[in-house]
């Protein structure tokens, strides 16, 4: 049962009516549901920012994402060493008194963030979650479930590609939920980290998306390097029956085959008398290096990502 303090206030000890907070609530509802029909969605002719944060590929080819940015050892450590050290440092609820304030453990809602917010989160991973989200989102949302009474029975993670932030002409916000449909303010918990407009934070992989995937294509490139042999650069010196069509068939099949980060040092193998190489076999022939000629060292991708994220 819930301590009966958990509803007073503590100047003078004078207990609140449950009416009143429960007006209170349902009357912002009532005004934040009228706003609706002003609300302005998002297009690809007229994208939002939540549109434009979800990314894509980079000026150097690499697509940058939730998931492909982990595979750089910067990215892990520094989201890794931020979710774990946030989530362990305690979390209270406080009640404020008249010589200050006091930790409110007869508070059910105390109880549900100290231990376990979520069905199927504690306290402490449901914190380094919102933490990651962070790091990586610029934003992290939690669905918020209360009891017919209006208090907190529950707080449940949500995946930010699922939340769609929209901002009603009297200022407030509302969130549009994939499967829950449209939310008010007090039914979401919003972390936000940096901000340009004030209600969405900044997307750190988004703001860096052509750093990390710089550092992620002279990673694949070194890979791809040592995988295949350091093969010096050449040129491919075709028969003299060449039509216009064949070596643009072969400029296709040589780019699809042997260019590219992960082809880096593969060796190549032309055959002759079928196909498209009638007649005499192209010739691959390697170029004499120079000593202006530059090749990204093992440790590039590295270098590149420790120096830009950490």
């Amino acid at each position: 049962m819930r301590a009966a303090s958990s509803h007073r206030f503590v100047d003078g000890g004078l207990g609140v009516a449950r009416d009143a907070a429960r007006s209170s609530f349902f009357a912002r509802a009532r005004s934040a549901w009228r706003e609706l029909r002003g609300i302005q969605t998002s297009s690809l002719s007229n994208p939002a920012d939540w549109l434009l944060a979800l990314g894509g590929t980079t000026r150097s080819g690499a697509k940058v994402n939730d998931d492909t940015a982990f595979n750089v050892a910067a990215v892990s450590a520094c989201v890794n060493i931020l979710a774990q050290s946030i989530a362990m440092l305690p979390l209270k609820v406080l009640r404020k008194t008249a010589t200050g304030a006091e930790e409110a453990t007869d508070l059910a809602l105390y109880s549900l963030l100290k231990r376990k917010p979520g069905a199927a989160q504690t306290s402490y991973q449901w914190r380094a979650w919102c933490q990651t989200c962070l790091g990586l989102g610029g934003n992290a949302y939690s669905r918020i479930f209360r009891d017919r009474y209006a208090d907190v029975e529950r707080i449940e993670p949500l995946k930010a590609a699922e939340v769609s932030v929209k901002l009603l002409p009297s200022g407030r916000l509302v969130y549009d939920v994939r499967g829950a449909g449209l939310l008010q303010d007090y039914e979401i918990l919003h972390l936000r980290g940096l901000s340009s407009n004030g209600y969405v934070g900044r997307s750190p992989l988004h703001d860096m998306r052509e750093s990390l995937g710089l550092a992620m294509t002279a990673q694949h490139f070194t890979a791809g390097t040592f995988a295949n042999g350091n093969r010096q650069p050449g040129f491919i010196k075709g028969p003299l029956n060449w039509t216009r069509e064949k070596a643009e068939e072969f400029k296709r099949f040589w780019e699809a085959n042997y260019a590219g980060a992960l082809a880096a040092g593969k060796n190549p193998a032309l055959f002759g008398g079928v196909g498209i190489f009638l007649g005499r076999a192209p010739e691959f022939r390697t170029l004499p290096p120079r000593s202006t000629d530059s090749r990204p060292g093992p440790g590039a991708g590295r270098v590149v990502a420790v120096a830009d994220v950490a």
